[in-house]
């Protein structure tokens, strides 16, 4: 929680002068992305994203690293209607993809959760909207994926914090253009915007904004996000430096 939530809280609990005890939101062993959409109409950016995954998930099956995909209710029938060409409509126990909204059908739910409890589910690539997100506890996922923004950051930390439960590495990627962060955006917050804009530390941001800072077990470089990415001086990219120079 951020620092007006928290006085906001206490406010409302009659609490005077209260003891906090709190703890960091740093989630160390999740990647952070940042990645810009090219620019063309909203189905068809959402088709570029979902598509790449379906066509992953087709050549990998069971070695797709287990992903929640968060996306708007109206372009998730389409992210499903292409799944199904691709993997010729299978049945729900035997589909390697889901889609989880609140209006589902609760055996489907229930079936998805249940999996979804599991290391190393069958099911590996979920649509899914922000109902999966509170009371989540799922050890098998690695990977999440925002096609659009979310609409603030405390929303994004919740459903970043379903991935690497077991201290798996993950990655957490928001896709986004200029027209998901307008001014005109419902509900869109200032702290989301000035996210998605950034050109320094994307973990270091995150942590500001709750009140906390980057320690000496946060990662750095390469491990922590990919604007520090493309500064980081580890042997490991001096080295993938001079090869790429090496190809021109």
């Amino acid at each position: 929680m951020m620092k007006d939530q928290i006085t906001n809280l206490a406010r409302c609990l009659n609490l005077s002068n209260p003891i906090i005890i709190s703890s960091s939101p740093d989630v160390r062993n999740v990647y952070f992305v940042l990645e810009e959409k090219k620019k063309g109409d909203a189905i068809t950016l959402m088709e570029d994203i979902f598509v790449s995954e379906i066509e992953k998930l087709r050549k990998e099956k069971n070695n797709y690293p287990v992903t929640l995909m968060f996306m708007p209710l109206q372009y998730m029938a389409h992210a499903m209607r292409y799944a199904k060409k691709v993997f010729k409509n299978p049945s729900v126990e035997e589909s390697l993809y889901v889609s989880i909204f609140s209006n589902q059908d609760k055996a489907v739910n229930e079936y998805v959760m249940k999996q979804l409890k599991m290391e190393n589910p069958h099911i590996r690539l979920i649509f899914c909207t922000s109902v999966i997100g509170m009371g989540f506890d799922s050890p098998s996922v690695c990977n999440i994926i925002h096609v659009r923004p979310p609409r603030n950051l405390s929303n994004y930390m919740q459903e970043v914090g379903r991935a690497g439960r077991r201290g798996q590495q993950a990655k957490a990627i928001i896709y986004f253009n200029l027209s998901d962060i307008a001014p005109n955006v419902p509900g869109l917050q200032r702290d989301i915007v000035d996210l998605c804009t950034l050109t320094t530390c994307i973990r270091e941001y995150i942590l500001g904004h709750f009140g906390f800072k980057k320690d000496e077990s946060s990662p750095i470089g390469c491990k922590c996000c990919n604007i520090c990415c493309k500064k980081c001086l580890c042997e490991d990219c001096k080295l993938a430096l001079h090869v790429s120079e090496l190809n021109l």
